[in-house]
């Protein structure tokens, strides 16, 4: 088993659209729920401070590897590290970053109100422009997966997966980052 520290620097834009039951007050309409609770569509730490949720970092790499496709050494022609990256990698917990909600600003989107898309309504969302670096714990636990394998994986989510809400691998274009600095160590 390998362990991997990345520190991690957005070069684009980061928001988050994450779901909440926040219940609407008595008598109040869409527009003024929105205005209220969009901060609550961030993720926080019981400390009021933002975090990313390591699932959504492994997922960015499981469709890097998806993409790319490279074939890992000894293995079928038909195989990619797909497989390995889905289950031979850990992230120990939640990347805390030191923004409080205070920190983030408010977009103003006019969006499809549901997948049918046929009407559109105002939602706002968290956005950040100018994000802290912030650092990742992986754990490789498959020794299939080389050092050079993981950070060319880690480079290609950041180019081209990215994270949160309006992502680049969701034909947005938020969520990039590229690896400030990156340390291993041998278990």
């Amino acid at each position: 088993m390998k362990t991997c520290t990345a520190t991690l620097k957005f070069i684009s834009p980061y928001s988050q659209g994450k779901f909440h039951e926040t219940e609407k007050l008595n008598k109040e309409g869409h527009a003024e729920y929105e205005e209220r609770t969009w901060k609550e569509k961030a993720h926080w730490d019981k400390d009021g401070k933002m975090k990313i949720p390591a699932m959504s970092i492994k997922l960015s790499l499981e469709e890097a590897a998806k993409r790319l496709g490279m074939k890992p050494p000894g293995k079928s022609a038909k195989s990619t590290y797909t497989k390995f990256f889905k289950s031979g990698i850990l992230i120990g917990k939640d990347p805390r970053l030191q923004m409080t909600r205070d920190d983030i600003e408010q977009e103003k989107c006019f969006i499809p109100s549901s997948s049918a898309g046929n009407n559109r309504v105002i939602k706002y969302f968290p956005i950040t422009n100018d994000m802290p670096a912030f650092t990742v714990d992986f754990a490789i636990i498959d020794d299939i997966i080389t050092k050079d394998a993981f950070e060319e994986h880690l480079e290609y989510a950041g180019y081209y997966v990215g994270l949160g809400r309006f992502r680049i691998g969701n034909g947005g274009t938020y969520g990039r980052f590229i690896i400030d600095s990156i340390s291993w160590e041998e278990e």
